[in-house]
């Protein structure tokens, strides 16, 4: 290579890689990968040598990719581990690590780049991250100076407040089996339960797999304590109390700001107006087994959620090895959706996750009133949780929440057309997996739960929730339906129509990209739109192999009347897909309310 230029700056580079090498400079198949690895972090460290620092970034590494397998790159590289970033949001979150860092190590004055993608409000940056040594989090709070640079300074770190707080001090719910309602995570309150599910779990030993009763002990570990009698045993080099932030995106909430009028959801302005002052709040998941809320102006925890879907594994936290010997685990690794809704009779701000791979399940809570969260407030903290025990059709629930860009509303909590406010997702992967709540269909479906009649922890079909099949799929080879896109056609949320949902759409992992008609007061007029039950469209590439679709379609209005539906296919959801270089396509559909058949119908860019 050519000698670097000189300058009297720094360099540095980004280097972006979906997988682990696989073919080199000459298209021949790499059979050691550890080799090209050694080859690659000889070529950054002769780059570093040279003054340029490499910054390391896996970009939608499949699941089970061990991400650590890049550190050696990037500590050759001069910037100590690499980065994991899943989606385009937290990837804009990346960057600005990355360029933070930058500012920090050159002095610069010059901006970073962000765009609205970036968790920017009231002049602080929020950032997310992990280090895959030691599998330990932080969430960073920068602020951004009156010149638009961001301060390569921290306002404040919640894993540096978090080791400082005292276990017992901390406000951390978890689901009660018993009550189906919220509860303390606290050892008397979860063996005070006659369903021991959940006791039981926290007793068993996760090395020998046999009960060792040491369940209080690893509670007070998990709540951020040395685990008691037992801390010689437990992990013994945890470094934080925060756990490893991966592909949970943080959401800032601050002021109720949906800007509903008052002619179409009758005291809004009232609710709004009565949290004025509301303490703005951060939430992200985090894989410690918790959703965790960090107040936005201090960093510090202000409340900590375990979904009872994720507490069998949390035995894996204590183990010795963990993150080495014994493999890391993801727990609750979905991003949170945000919404303001109706329900029980008052508006309140409702928050509702799922775990991507941490399990099947999908959680709700209230968080209308920070200064109000406490243990005693579990119950009413607490709304809901549905999981696989609820409907064995439900998968692993990776949702990618959308977000109106104006008010950073979720568009997956919305009014449907029967006046009940919803939380709307796909069933998501896997779901035909041999758990004891196995599915016996492989189908993909459409879930569509009403969130006030979750509230007393019983899930009835057609009743408390609306679950529309595909009818695509099997057993051996089950479907998945990705995040939904609803969509008000008579209003399209800007105020001037209902505000109620019309049609979602959402794609498969079959390449089917379904419309849902959900615009009847009826629920039992809810369907597939297209005549036939059939597909809007379905995605195969020239040679006719189908193209998967995991992410949310954009959906905008078309010049000439109805929607274009906007995405694009692919899948790295397996090993199997870090080796798979078939063709994937970014589709534009013209919906016409009828199927298209072939991809030959399309015009092609």
């Amino acid at each position: 290579m050519s000698a670097l230029p000189e300058s009297c700056g720094k360099d540095f580079v980004a280097l972006l890689t979906d997988g682990l090498p696989s073919v080199n400079a000459n298209g021949a198949v790499i059979s050691n990968v550890a080799t090209a690895l050694t080859d690659i972090a000889v070529v950054t460290a002769n780059l570093h040598a040279d003054g340029v620092d490499t910054y390391t970034i896996g970009f939608a590494l499949p699941v089970g990719t061990d991400p650590t397998a890049l550190d050696s790159i990037a500590n050759a590289g001069g910037t100590g581990a690499a980065y994991l970033a899943n989606n385009p949001t937290s990837l804009q979150t990346t960057f600005d690590t990355i360029f933070t860092e930058i500012l920090a190590k050159t002095g610069s004055s010059s901006s970073a780049a962000t765009n609205a993608t970036s968790l920017s409000t009231n002049s602080f940056l929020y950032r997310g991250r992990f280090n895959s040594g030691d599998w330990a989090g932080e969430l960073i709070a920068h602020s951004i100076l009156t010149t638009g640079t961001i301060s390569p300074s921290e306002a404040w770190n919640a894993a540096t407040q978090l080791a400082s707080k005292s276990p017992n001090d901390r406000v951390i719910l978890t689901y009660g089996r018993d009550s189906k309602d919220g509860i303390p995570f606290r050892w008397s309150d979860i063996s005070g339960q006659t369903d021991v599910v959940m006791t039981n779990a926290l007793n068993f030993d996760p090395i020998t797999l046999t009960s060792d009763a040491l369940g209080a002990n690893r509670v007070d570990f998990i709540r951020g304590g040395t685990g008691g009698a037992s801390s010689s045993l437990f992990r013994a080099d945890r470094v934080g109390k925060l756990g490893d932030i991966i592909h949970s995106t943080a959401h800032y909430v601050g002021i109720p700001n949906a800007g509903y009028s008052d002619s179409e959801n009758l005291g809004y302005a009232s609710f709004r107006n009565s949290n004025i002052l509301r303490e703005a709040t951060i939430y992200t998941g985090a894989n410690d087994g918790m959703l965790h809320g960090f107040d936005a102006g201090s960093g510090e925890e202000v409340l900590a959620y375990i979904p009872r879907e994720v507490v069998p594994n949390l035995n894996l936290l204590t183990a010795a090895g963990y993150g080495k010997t014994v493999p890391h685990q993801y727990f609750v690794d979905g991003a949170p959706l945000v919404a303001d809704a109706y329900v029980s009779g008052s508006w309140k701000t409702v928050l509702a996750g799922g775990l991507n791979a941490g399990g099947q399940g999908v959680y709700a809570l209230d968080i209308t009133a920070p200064n109000n969260y406490s243990e005693s407030n579990a119950d009413d903290i607490i709304l809901w949780e549905f999981t696989d025990e609820d409907d064995v059709d439900l998968g692993y629930t990776f949702i990618d929440p959308t977000e109106n860009h104006l008010t950073k509303q979720s568009s997956q909590i919305a009014k449907m057309a029967n006046g009940k406010w919803a939380v709307i997702f796909g069933n998501g992967y896997n779901n035909s997996e041999a758990d004891g709540h196995a599915s016996t269909t492989g189908h993909a479906y459409l879930y569509i739960l009403f969130i006030e009649e979750g509230l007393d922890g019983v899930w009835t079909p057609d009743t408390d929730y609306i679950k529309i099949d595909t009818d695509e799929g099997s057993v051996s080879s089950p479907n998945g339906l990705a995040t939904p896109t609803p969509i008000d056609t008579d209003g399209d949320g800007d105020g001037d129509g209902d505000g109620d949902i019309d049609f979602i759409y959402a794609g498969d992992l079959l390449g089917n990209l379904w419309k849902f008609d959900v615009s009847d007061a009826d629920t039992n007029d809810w369907e597939i739109n297209i005549s036939g039950d059939k597909a809007l469209f379905t995605a195969k590439d020239a040679s006719n192999n189908v193209q998967a679709i995991t992410t949310a379609p954009l959906v905008t209005r078309h010049p000439n009347g109805d929607y274009m539906i906007g995405f694009a296919t692919g899948k790295y959801n397996e090993h199997s897909d870090l080796s798979d270089t078939s063709e994937q396509t970014i589709y534009g559909i013209w919906d016409e309310n009828h199927n298209i058949s072939d991809r030959s119908l399309l015009v092609e860019q």
